[in-house]
């Protein structure tokens, strides 16, 4: 019953606040020309006016909260479990064990504040387990004086005795900012390759065996790649996801094709 009275409600004001707005403007503004005409002084009195008015603009706003709360918690919810059926993975709704150990390891810890929001997608894709949600993280922009929210869409694949050797990668321009907090970590040199270096930075233990895994096919891929990409292993998965704007977050419709180009890289960096 609440579901099909929200859906009435998106029908009738639209998602955008802006429709909204205009037609709560609209609306106050036949009442109040009502409300002026004379012959409604005759027909209902001016309390009996005022209290309607009221009412109705309560109503009214109570239905722009429900047609936001409809928004942000029913209609999200539908799509990522389309996109769960569409991909032949399953649904949670937010807890997740392994979406749980990602979201304390170093390669996610960004900025002061950290959440997952977005159910949980996981289950195999193409024979590989795989875990996928959307994280947020605050940042204090220019020395404390703001504070900035980025989203990412996390893709984690499991490389469990895959013997894939511990490293992170990020774009060049954030390496400053985040390697620190990855300690015992060394730069792995790429001078053959100057789009790359200039592009990305890959810090490991063992810069040797990375600067073999991360061969020309792969640097390539990485390079032409539209927007930068981040990731790296944590434990036993493989963690990648697009890191080049404030809002990297994938719609759940795209979801097929962020898998599929986030899977190519993994099998660059499991290729033996």
């Amino acid at each position: 019953m609440a579901k099909r009275i929200f859906d009435a409600l998106v029908d009738l004001f639209g998602n955008h606040p802006v429709y909204i707005l205009l037609g709560m403007g609209a609306l106050y503004s036949i009442l109040e020309l009502i409300e002026g005409r004379s012959f409604m002084k005759g027909l209902v009195s001016s309390s009996l006016y005022s209290f309607a008015k009221s009412a109705f603009f309560t109503v009214l706003f109570l239905s722009l909260i429900g047609a936001f709360a409809y928004q942000a918690i029913f209609v999200e919810i539908d799509k990522f479990k389309k996109a769960a059926r569409a991909l032949d993975l399953t649904y949670h709704l937010k807890d997740h064990p392994t979406a749980d150990v990602l979201f304390c390891s170093p390669l996610l810890r960004r900025g002061e504040r950290r959440d997952i929001v977005s159910p949980i997608l996981s289950g195999p894709y193409k024979g590989t387990p795989v875990v996928l949600f959307n994280l947020r993280y605050g940042r204090t922009e220019s020395a404390g004086e703001s504070h900035s929210f980025y989203y990412r869409s996390v893709v984690a694949f499991s490389v469990q005795g895959q013997g894939v050797p511990a490293f992170s990668l990020v774009p060049a321009r954030e390496a400053g900012a985040l390697f620190e907090r990855i300690p015992g970590e060394n730069a792995v040199p790429f001078e053959e390759d100057e789009a790359f270096s200039r592009r990305y930075v890959v810090k490991g233990l063992e810069p040797d065996v990375l600067k073999r895994m991360f061969g020309p096919d792969l640097r390539r891929a990485l390079v032409q790649s539209p927007e930068p990409w981040a990731g790296g292993t944590t434990g036993e998965h493989l963690v990648l996801f697009r890191d080049g704007k404030t809002d990297d977050r994938v719609q759940e419709d795209a979801f097929a094709a962020y898998l599929e180009d986030a899977y190519a890289l993994f099998q660059h960096i499991t290729k033996r």
